[in-house]
């Protein structure tokens, strides 16, 4: 193998980018839909994209490997900061187990740390990243299960409708108040491209009593009631979680926020 040379990417290394991540994630997981050369795109929209984080190996002039950073605002222990995300990092199968992939890791904390971004998290190996520095059971998720009876579930005047740019302003400020306390919790970001959703299998909506909005809602379309992100003012959180039950298929059960 010749110089590798580990630099940020380009406008023109897009195309590179997104079959490099289909090449090395192919067989990754048996199914037809492969998520990551899509991923880099959508972390592109995101208000505090960096392309000096999103760095490419690159030997003989062609790109053989690359890795994205993506900052984010968390909220660690109730205090605001910068930290970042990594994902996707992907390598060409020829290049595998060649040390290519920790040679991006490690340069790409390099720029993060230059940038002043604290720290780093992902969901990964167990294994493999532990020996650039990362811990496992760093955090855990919280929520709450709410039993509903369709039976007794007063549906409420309300509708559902896409996130439109107008109401990113309470969503935001929901957001903050929800989670400004939370142990840990990354906030999606000011721009709409952050609050709605890129797949089929997700919804992000607004629901709406007498054409205002009441509420934020972000959940997985096969199972409507497993709600990710629920942010409500100016109704209770019962008649929009009563609004779900009946607007879903399955006619009663647990709604889990």
């Amino acid at each position: 193998m010749g110089d590798v040379v580990i630099r940020p990417e380009r406008v023109s290394d897009y195309s590179a980018i997104a079959g490099l991540n289909y090449d090395a994630f192919v067989n990754w997981r048996p199914t037809p839909f492969k998520a990551e050369p899509l991923l880099v795109d959508i972390l592109r929209h995101n208000t505090l994209f960096d392309p000096d984080l999103s760095l490419v190996a690159e030997a003989a002039g062609r790109v053989v490997g690359h890795v994205l950073f993506s900052p984010f605002e968390f909220v660690v222990l109730g205090t605001r900061q910068m930290g970042a995300l990594l994902a996707p990092i992907g390598v060409e199968p020829a290049f595998q187990r060649s040390g290519i992939g920790g040679r991006l890791i490690e340069r790409g904390h390099e720029v993060a740390s230059e940038k002043g971004i604290a720290f780093a998290i992902l969901c990964g190996h167990p294994e493999y990243y532990p020996r650039f520095g990362y811990r496992q059971r760093m955090f855990s998720l919280s929520g709450a299960t709410v039993r509903l009876e369709a039976r007794g579930a007063q549906a409420p005047d309300l509708a559902e409708r896409p996130v439109l740019a107008s109401d990113l302003a309470w969503i935001v400020d929901a957001w903050r108040r929800v989670h400004g306390g939370d142990a840990l919790a990354i906030f999606p970001g000011d721009g709409i491209a952050q609050w709605f959703n890129h797949a089929a299998s997700h919804r992000s909506s607004v629901i709406t009593r007498g054409g205002e909005p009441v509420a934020y809602v972000r959940y997985k379309v096969a199972r409507p009631l497993a709600i990710k992100e629920f942010l409500v003012r100016d109704v209770a959180a019962g008649d929009v979680l009563a609004f779900l039950l009946r607007e879903s298929d399955r006619g009663g059960g647990q709604v889990t926020t």
